[in-house]
């Protein structure tokens, strides 16, 4: 079960931290005629804040496991 955990936590903490870099590094009419097409009611701005977000909760899916730091946060 434990393996199991990790690799769903790893998966979905990677998807966080690579569509967040996208958000970040990429202009927002390119992430329009993507699948993000949402990006056109927000802001240059909030779409960097919200891949920013993105990318800290993919961080925190494994932080606290790895560094054994609040590991009781895993499962959660």
């Amino acid at each position: 079960m434990n393996v199991l955990l990790w690799v769903f936590q790893s998966y979905l903490a990677a998807s966080f931290v690579v569509f967040g870099a996208m958000k970040i590094v990429r202009d927002r009419k390119e992430l329009a005629r993507t699948a993000f097409g949402w990006v056109e009611d927000f802001s240059d701005n909030s779409v960097k804040i919200i891949g920013l977000l993105d990318v800290l909760v993919g961080l925190g899916l494994i932080l606290p496991g790895a560094t054994d730091i609040a590991p009781v946060l895993v499962p959660f």
